[in-house]
């Protein structure tokens, strides 16, 4: 007879994709739905926790959360996106190309926790490796719209810039760093002018965004 084991997060939307390249796993929601005032979390794409286990980037920002909660009791919870939902323990396993299917599912899960979560903080923590695939930065821009139009004034925090500029991975940060306010328009601003292929790019993700309006009429 199975043991059961008791859940360590609550909020767990997961689902998978099979196409010509075979079974995708993605995971688009991980946290604490039971929390009052939880901190929204964006990577950049998922590793391996689930609603029954913890990996290192979640235990590090937990940790992360423990320590900032000293001073100010403020954050009593978590809740992770991605830019892009695709489990994968390394980015560069992403693919080269964008999946409409998982792009759109994941753009619907966003859009239902910044609405739900209105004016939640959001943790920027996705690292150097915003850069791998050009899809990622089309599916940042999209976020950061997402997220101006459902509250212009929300706030966006980081644990530490890299020397690139981008915000830091939780993984690359002591458990006791503290967290700093995040220029994030200024920030889509400069990837923007350093990257404006990815404007142009003829890419499924950017014709669906460009097309769907359902988040923008509240």
């Amino acid at each position: 007879m199975g043991t059961n084991i008791e859940s360590l997060f609550d909020l767990y939307e997961y689902d998978d994709y099979k196409d010509c390249e075979g079974l995708s796993k993605c995971r688009f929601v991980l946290g604490n739905a039971s929390a009052k005032n939880p901190l929204l979390c964006i990577g950049l794409n998922p590793s391996t926790a689930t609603d029954k286990k913890s990996d290192p980037t979640i235990k590090k920002i937990q940790k992360i959360i423990k320590n900032t909660n000293k001073n100010a009791k403020k954050y009593d919870g978590l809740i992770m996106l991605n830019i892009y939902p695709l489990i994968a323990t390394k980015p560069s396993d992403l693919p080269q190309d964008d999946s409409f299917l998982i792009v759109e599912e994941n753009y619907n899960h966003i859009g239902n926790i910044l609405q739900t979560y209105l004016d939640n903080d959001i943790l920027a923590c996705w690292g150097n490796d915003i850069y791998l695939r050009t899809y990622l930065l089309v599916c940042l821009n999209w976020i950061y719209g997402l997220s101006k139009h459902i509250n212009p004034k929300r706030q966006w925090l980081c644990l530490h810039l890299t020397k690139k500029g981008n915000p830091t991975h939780p993984c690359r940060q002591r458990g006791d760093c503290v967290l700093m306010p995040f220029d994030i328009a200024s920030y889509i601003d400069a990837i923007n002018l350093k990257n404006p292929s990815h404007l142009v790019k003829d890419s499924l993700v950017s014709d669906f965004l460009l097309q769907d309006t359902r988040f923008l009429d509240k």
